[in-house]
């Protein structure tokens, strides 16, 4: 097991927005898949891909952050993220030079510029739950019940019992 140093959201105009691990109440990611694609200039990649994220970031977190690192642009974190479901993957970093990404479950919406696999929402403690996952997963149901739950984080059953 390593230790996550830092969690990063990487959206799909190439900007991203980096959370420490504390700032976040829970983060799954299930039903990994390897997937290897052709990409722009006839690059062929072989990634892993998580079918199901959740991620639950406490209220402090959100804080302003500059888009694109550009003076001038600056922005609160939540608004970004909840603005677009455009997140297409995840950076987790470990150490200084050991980082893995990961990517979502995506599936063009109303645009190619969004995921209409991710729902993203405020909760009632100003705190930030995101939902990145195909209605069409068996999992789905369990995973929006947690997303839809605004009880104490506490509250909220543990990994083990979800795994089960």
């Amino acid at each position: 097991m390593k230790d996550i140093k830092n969690i990063e959201l990487i959206f799909e105009n190439c900007d991203s927005i980096a959370f420490n691990p504390e700032h976040l109440e829970n983060i799954i990611m299930d039903d990994f898949k390897t997937r290897v694609h052709r990409c722009a200039c006839n690059a062929i990649y072989k990634f892993d891909c998580a079918n199901i994220i959740f991620i639950y970031i406490f209220k402090r977190a959100n804080q302003t952050y500059q888009e694109f690192r550009m003076d001038g642009f600056n922005r609160l974190m939540f608004d970004r993220i909840t603005s677009a479901n455009d997140i297409t993957g995840i950076k987790l970093t470990y150490g200084l030079e050991d980082e893995e990404e990961i990517s979502v479950d995506w599936e063009d919406g109303s645009n190619e510029y969004e995921n209409k696999n991710q729902i993203s929402r405020i909760t009632n403690r100003g705190d930030l739950k995101i939902l990145i996952c195909s209605p069409d997963n068996p999992r789905y149901k369990e995973f929006k019940e947690l997303f839809d739950n605004d009880e104490d984080p506490e509250e909220i059953k543990s990994e083990e019992e979800m795994f089960r």
